[in-house]
C-alpha cells in the first residue's frame, strides 16, 4: 500500500460520509460507488474501525512493522449548533 492508496481510501470516506451522513460499517461498502477496488499489497494490512456510532473512523495501515493511522480532519466531524 502506497500513501495515494491510503489518501484514496481517505477521499472515499470522506465522500461517502458527505453523503450518508455516517461512515460506513467497512470498507467493502465504497466498492465500486466511491472505489473502484480496493488497494491490496502483500506484506501491507489495512485496518478500518468506524468510531463514535459511525461518525468518525480510524484507518490503519502497517508496512514492514510499522504502524500508522489516519483519522478524519474536523471539516468533516458532525457539529452541533
Amino acid at each position: 500500500v502506497f500513501q495515494s492508496d491510503i489518501m484514496e481510501i481517505q477521499n472515499a470516506l470522506q465522500n461517502y460520509y458527505k453523503q450518508n451522513n455516517i461512515y460506513p460499517v467497512n470498507l467493502e461498502e465504497l466498492v465500486p460507488k466511491y472505489l473502484r477496488r480496493l488497494p491490496s499489497s502483500t506484506g501491507t494490512t489495512i485496518t478500518y474501525q468506524p468510531l463514535v456510532n459511525q461518525t468518525s473512523f480510524e484507518l490503519c495501515y502497517e508496512v514492514e512493522g510499522s504502524r500508522q493511522c489516519k483519522k478524519p480532519q474536523n471539516l468533516y466531524e458532525k457539529k452541533s449548533f
